[in-house]
Parts: structure tokens; sequence; C-alpha cells
């Protein structure tokens, strides 16, 4: 504390570094606000709430315009760019990423520019372009490789069993999981794990070996149920009631597809119930639960009509 017999010109410096201190203290606070409107998107994001996250990331991405964070930048855009591809408008998400990669180029931004290259990746992934998504899949995890970012690490290889899934390349793409899903278990990354499962599951459901399926949809449940993820759940639920009815067990079909409706309707996403009812409706007309389908087609009648509004 400055002492009160300071002479004046002490006492007149202290004030002016206190007004410096007071500007550094606002850009900081404005480095700590980008963080969490990126964080506070990311959370919505995961919840299903994506008109509420654009938000947080169009304001992440004001702020660090404001005071030219070129990492924030890049973090907010690529944000933007996942939006994009829910959307369904991959040449919005793309153009993002190029915008993002570009900046953390410059930048020299090692960690945004692994992250940008595994969002090319994933984007090409999605496209079909298995080719060049390994391309910028095999660039993000040599760079998470040298970073030593296990969370990059997982993700990136998980993407490139995808890629050797979609090759019906199956030995390298079950590798490819089991590896990430060591890591993912090892940091106690329960979300991932579970994306991981689900894939693994998808792998033994295309070679009809629908008992270890349903054990790794099981697993996948587990997981994001200890995050209380809900779309996760919801989608886990759905792999199962697919498998249940692959196997003949239609009621355990129709009771995995209600459990998934419900959390769709809760969570108010209409294209995932329509989708939802149309499998649960051929279950439960395939059961001869006619007053049940009737029902659920009705609702399926008024769930298409809203959408087209």
């Amino acid at each position: 504390m400055i002492k009160r017999n300071l002479i004046i010109i002490t006492i007149a410096l202290s004030l002016l570094l206190s007004c410096g201190s007071k500007k550094s203290d606002i850009v900081l606070d404005t480095h700590r606000d980008i963080k969490a409107y990126n964080m506070r998107g990311n959370e919505l994001y995961w919840k299903g709430d994506y008109t509420g996250a654009a938000k947080a990331y169009n304001r992440a991405y004001l702020l660090s315009i404001k005071i030219d964070n070129r990492h924030g930048i890049s973090e907010s855009l690529n944000n933007l760019g996942q939006l994009y591809i829910v959307a369904k408008d991959f040449s919005a998400a793309k153009e993002k990423f190029d915008q993002a990669y570009k900046i953390s180029k410059e930048s020299s931004d090692s960690k945004e520019m692994a992250a940008t290259l595994f969002n090319l990746g994933s984007l090409e992934l999605k496209m079909g372009n298995n080719k060049k998504a390994e391309e910028f899949l095999e660039e993000a995890l040599n760079l998470y490789k040298g970073l030593k970012d296990k969370i990059g690490i997982a993700t990136a290889t998980n993407n490139l069993g995808l890629v050797a899934f979609n090759q019906n390349d199956d030995d390298l793409a079950y590798s490819n999981y089991l590896s990430a899903l060591d890591t993912a278990k090892e940091i106690k990354l329960h979300q991932l794990a579970a994306t991981i499962y689900q894939n693994i599951g998808k792998l033994f459901e295309k070679k009809n070996d629908l008992g270890n399926a349903i054990f790794n949809y099981n697993q996948a449940l587990k997981e994001d149920k200890l995050v209380e993820y809900s779309i996760g759940i919801a989608t886990d639920l759905e792999n199962l009631g697919e498998v249940y009815k692959k196997s003949g067990d239609l009621q355990s079909s129709a009771d995995y597809y209600k459990r998934a409706y419900n959390i769709y309707t809760e969570m108010g996403l209409q294209n995932m119930m329509i989708n939802n009812l149309k499998n649960l409706i051929s279950v439960e007309q395939a059961l001869g639960d006619k007053e049940s389908a009737k029902k659920h087609t009705e609702e399926l009648k008024n769930l298409n009509s809203s959408t087209s509004i």
C-alpha cells in the first residue's frame, strides 16, 4: 500500500500507473468476456439451443474484433461454422472455417489451426469427401500431437475412424475408435466417450453383430447420462430402438423410440421429433398397435404442418 508520507510526484506517478492498470483491466475483462461467451455458446450448442448459441458466438466474435483478439476471432468463426453444419449450409460453414484458418495461420496460433483443420476435415466428412477429410484430419492430428492435446488427439482419431468406416476399412475404423476411446476414458471426457461407443455400435450393427451393437449403445447411454447430455441420450435411445427393431424385439424397440421422443419433445426439436415418429409408427404398425400408431400419425401430421408454415 502507498504510504501517506510519500512525495507528491510519487503519488502522481502511482495515479498514472493506476490509470494504465484500469485500461489493462478493461482489456483483460474483454478477453474474459470473449472466452465466457464462447463457452456459453458451447453449453447452448450441446443443449440443442442453436439460436442461443449463435447469439453467444456472434457476441464473442464482435468483442474479439473490438480488441483485435486474433485467437478469439478465429475461435468464434470456428464455432459459428459448426452451427452452419447443423443447418446443413456447408458452403457457409466452409467460408467461416477458411477465414478462421487464415487468421490462425497468420498469427501462428497452432491450437486454433489444429481446431480449424479438424473442423474442415469433419465438414468434408459430412459431405462425403473422404480423401479430403482424411488429409485435413491427419494434419490436425499431427498438430494436436505436437501440442500434447489429448482431447484433440482423441477427437481427430475418432473422426479418422469414421473415414475408415466410410471406406469400408472396418479393422482400421475399429482400431482408431479403440485408441480414441482409451484417451477419452483416461481424461474422463464422457461425452466424447459416448460418441465413440455410438460409432463402435454402428460398426457392429453394420456387421449384423446386434449383441455387441446393443452393448456399445448402452455404454454410450451410460456415458451421456453421466453428463446429462440430452441430445446424446436421445440418440442412444434411438440407436437402441433401431437395433432392437432389427433383432425382432419390437416392443423394446417401441419403448426406446418413445423415450427418445419424450426428450426431443421436451427440448422442442421438431425435426428430430418428426424422424423419430416415423420410426415409432412403423414399429407400432408392425406390433398391430393401431391405436398408438393412429395417435402418433396424427401428431406427425401436426408437426409436418407446423414446420412447413
